[in-house]
């Protein structure tokens, strides 16, 4: 098993490194420079402040699921829960949100895999309802009806989830792998429709105040931004999927291609230089706030220290 993961993480560190490279095709690293030389720094501090705002509502957004399984976990909980995932998540985002159990219910973590996952799988969706929505308004003609359109699939996988949900739960077999699975199963069924629904809201506003942030960040280093370009910022998210070591390089040159191809006024560089900045302001920098006023840094250095002594 341990062989396996070095063998994920290579593959994830070697593909970011693929992608790095495709950066400086699509964006050469002068005009790379050239663009942060030029960039508004004011602005770009100011996108600081989109922060707090994003952070509360993704925190409450896990509190409100998290109570669905354990009533009466305390809000810190959730805050070091959430903030334990995403800062494993910088560095492997595909495996980090897992963490989320073991900070908020070390005795119930199968329990926990399944809200993380249901929290994950509306956090894609609504990026893909974004995404289809910003298709629409940058699509010529008749494709904007296709595009708009094209939500409806995500809204009928939701609808049919529940009994999806509960006929996994039947067919499971008897194993102790499988017993954990149909824990995890059974805590995101359990998730009520109005929670789900306050947990869809939440997320919508996540995501308009996340790409308020990335406009401005864009705006800084290229003022002459198109208003629509913003159509485009989904799809740059959304990239995030493709497996990497903690996203670097594919965000990237996903906006550089993207904007390479639609310009919009923005150029390449500005668009990676935009979105590079935002995931340091919008992951990098809350984890380290957390890392260093939890005390996690000073448990995690007296924890090697032990090993070392041992």
């Amino acid at each position: 098993m341990a062989v396996k993961r070095r063998w994920v993480l290579f593959a994830q560190i070697a593909a970011s490194i693929v992608f790095l490279g495709l950066v400086a095709v699509v964006a050469r690293p002068a005009e790379l420079l050239r663009t942060v030389a030029k960039a508004n720094t004011w602005l770009v501090a100011l996108s600081l402040a989109f922060v707090p705002a994003i952070m509360i509502l993704r925190i409450s957004r896990w509190h409100l699921i998290a109570r669905t399984r354990k009533a009466d976990i305390p809000f810190r909980d959730s805050y070091d829960s959430y903030m334990g995932g995403l800062a494993i998540s910088v560095v492997a985002p595909w495996v980090a949100e897992l963490a989320r159990g073991a900070f908020a219910a070390p005795t119930d973590k199968a329990g926990f895999v399944g809200l993380t996952f249901l929290d994950k799988l509306i956090d894609v969706t609504m990026l893909y309802v974004f995404a289809c929505a910003g298709l629409a308004v940058l699509a010529p003609g008749g494709y904007k009806i296709v595009a708009a359109a094209a939500i409806i699939p995500a809204v009928c996988a939701w609808l049919a989830a529940r009994p999806l949900v509960s006929l996994a739960d039947r067919v499971l077999p008897r194993s102790k792998m499988a017993e954990a699975l149909r824990r995890a199963v059974t805590a995101s069924r359990d998730v009520s429709p109005g929670v789900l629904g306050a947990a869809f809201a939440l997320a919508a506003v996540n995501v308009a105040v996340y790409y308020s942030q990335l406009y401005v960040i864009v705006y800084a280093f290229s003022p002459q931004i198109e208003a629509k370009a913003a159509g485009l910022f989904p799809l740059i998210t959304l990239s995030r999927l493709v497996p990497s070591f903690g996203g670097l390089g594919v965000r990237e040159f996903v906006a550089g291609a993207l904007f390479a191809r639609f310009n919009y006024s923005v150029t390449s560089a500005a668009a990676v230089d935009a979105a590079f900045v935002q995931f340091v302001f919008a992951n990098v920098v809350p984890a380290a706030v957390w890392l260093m006023t939890s005390g996690m840094l000073a448990r995690l250095a007296a924890r090697r220290q032990g090993e070392l002594v041992d």
